[in-house]
C-alpha cells in the first residue's frame, strides 16, 4: 500500500467579476490510485486552470480515481463545471466522484446532466477514502 502524499496546498487567485480578489485554495492528499482534493473558496473562469492542473498531474502520478470535496466551496460558475468536466476527460481517469457539495452545486450538475458523469458518493467509503480521512483529520489535529 503506497503512503499517503503529505497534504499540500494550492492557492490561486484571480480577478472576480465584481473586481474583489477570488481564492481558490485546493489542498491534496492521495494513496493507493485514490486522490482526493479538497476545495475551498470560489471556483471560476478565473481560477479553474488551476483545479485541472492539480487533477491532470496528480492522474500523471498515478491517481486514477478522483475525489472533490466540495464542502467549502462557496461559489462555482461554468469554469469550475468545465474544470470538472476536463479532470473526467482526462487519459486515465477512472472515476471522479464530488463530494460534500451544496445545494445550489447539485441543482447545477443535475440541470446541466453533468450529475450523470461523477460518481455518487460512496455509501462506504473505499479503504483509500478511508485512510486519506483519517490522515486528514490527524493532520488537522496536530
Amino acid at each position: 500500500m503506497d503512503a499517503p502524499t503529505p497534504n499540500r496546498s494550492i492557492d490561486r487567485s484571480g480577478r472576480g467579476a465584481e473586481g474583489r480578489d477570488e481564492l481558490l485554495t485546493i489542498d491534496v492528499l492521495s494513496a493507493d490510485g485514490t486522490a482526493l482534493l479538497r476545495l475551498h473558496g470560489d471556483l471560476d473562469l478565473a481560477n479553474a486552470g488551476a483545479l485541472v492542473q492539480a487533477g491532470q498531474a496528480l492522474v500523471a502520478d498515478g491517481s486514477a480515481h478522483i475525489v472533490l470535496d466540495c464542502g467549502h466551496l462557496r461559489f462555482c460558475d461554468s469554469g469550475g463545471l468545465n474544470a470538472f468536466l476536463a479532470i473526467r476527460q482526462t487519459p486515465g481517469v477512472e472515476s471522479v466522484t464530488v463530494v460534500r457539495s451544496s445545494a445550489t452545486l447539485r441543482r447545477l450538475l443535475r440541470v446541466t446532466a453533468l450529475d450523470m458523469l461523477f460518481e455518487p458518493a460512496p455509501t462506504a467509503p473505499t479503504p483509500a477514502l478511508s485512510r486519506l480521512a483519517h490522515d486528514a483529520a490527524r493532520a488537522v489535529s496536530a
